[in-house]
């Protein structure tokens, strides 16, 4: 990550602006051609611009690079092990201890250090078992690192507060910071309840000075309700029959705002889900709509033991329909490298997709994706030549 930004971009503070900037022209171009509901970053440039005339650490060109010891990747991958690792230990009858764990290779670093962090940044103990209150709020800890709402779906207004508002890491350590400072918090989360999530992440929202993740939720849902494109939007998903237009963007997006949807109804679900997959004494577990939820937002797609892709079907959607969205979707995908190879790669175009469909070969893709790109760009691949005279 340093040496990425000290090669593309003029500072942290720019990289993340950058990466905000271009996710959400993408989803303007897409849905919101005059960022009317979605942040315009346009509005940004000024207030980022006086950021570097300033000379504001981390804002401008030449200032030195200061990272979190962490990182996202961490947070996800350790949020998800935990989790994991709960399920397990409520289907074995709380049988199953951090040492079987251990034997079984789930705790090597890059699914413990997020944790670890947590404890050392908090001053806490690690408890003895993975179903206790101090690992509830470790995946409390870890749902709302990764939710920031500055920039999405809120406007980003204090530019100088950014890394710390929309980095990860950095929401990570504020958070743990808190709760060395309040050790009543250690014991906050008994029950797993939606009460104690939104008790809980409301005060550490306030600490970071933004929304909390059902306050995200309900923002993205209303403009389910409110926006002509967004509604269309939710009916192409209702049926999976999308326009095929930057077909990739409107199935991810369709996707995720119906996973918000579902989150602002039952946060404590998507926060603790292994507590709602098998019976415990905490609560009697309702199977049935635990089971809604994880047919609503399970993968889209999933590859095979010979690491052929396939979709899944979909409960309320024509199997034709997941097909054909299926087929486009990758199609496009081709079409987005096709652009890469374009104008960043040397040599001739490469149509080789084996990644995708290992039975596939050559001479099959070709005539799909020349006509994706000649309908994109107007030209055909094969008129382009290589330049040889450079070797």
């Amino acid at each position: 990550m340093p040496l990425l930004i000290v090669l593309f971009f003029e500072s942290v503070g720019h990289s993340l602006a950058i990466g905000l900037s271009h996710t959400l022209i993408m989803l303007c171009s897409s849905f919101d051609n005059e960022a009317s509901f979605l942040p315009d970053p346009r509005r940004w440039e000024e207030g980022l611009e006086d950021l570097r005339k300033k000379r504001v650490p981390n804002f401008f060109h030449g200032t030195s690079v200061q990272l979190f010891p962490l990182g996202a990747l961490r947070i996800f991958e350790g949020q998800a092990r935990f989790l994991q690792m709960q399920y397990l230990a409520l289907a074995s009858a709380n049988r199953m201890s951090w040492s079987d764990f251990d034997k079984m290779g789930m705790l090597t670093p890059v699914y413990v250090d997020a944790y670890k962090r947590f404890l050392e940044w908090s001053g806490l103990k690690a408890p003895d078992s993975i179903l206790h209150p101090i690992i509830y709020l470790f995946l409390l800890i870890c749902d709302l690192s990764v939710n920031p709402s500055d920039g999405y779906p809120f406007n980003l207004n204090h530019f100088e507060s950014m890394i710390l508002s929309v980095d990860p890491s950095a929401r990570f350590y504020l958070c743990c910071r808190h709760i060395a400072r309040n050790t009543s918090l250690r014991s906050a989360i008994q029950k797993c309840t939606r009460e104690e999530y939104l008790s809980v992440a409301d005060e550490f929202c306030k600490v970071m000075v933004c929304k909390t993740p059902v306050e995200i939720a309900l923002k993205i849902s209303s403009w389910q309700d409110e926006k002509a494109t967004l509604i269309q939007l939710a009916d192409e998903d209702r049926r999976f029959e999308f326009l095929n237009q930057d077909l990739p963007i409107r199935v991810c997006f369709a996707r995720h705002a119906q996973f918000m949807r579902d989150k602002a109804r039952c946060p404590e679900f998507f926060c603790w889900p292994s507590l709602h997959f098998v019976q415990h004494a905490g609560w009697s577990v309702d199977f049935k709509q635990s089971m809604a939820l994880w047919n609503e937002h399970q993968p889209l797609f999933f590859a095979d033991i010979q690491g052929e892709i396939f979709p899944l079907l979909l409960a309320g959607r024509e199997e034709k329909n997941i097909s054909d969205t299926f087929n486009n979707f990758y199609l496009w995908n081709t079409l987005y490298d096709f652009a890469r190879q374009w104008t960043v790669c040397e040599g001739p175009f490469n149509y080789n997709y084996t990644w995708m469909a290992p039975r596939l070969v050559e001479d099959e893709t070709k005539p799909h994706i020349d006509r994706m790109f000649r309908n994109a760009f107007g030209i055909d691949p094969d008129l382009f030549s290589v330049d040889k005279s450079n070797g």
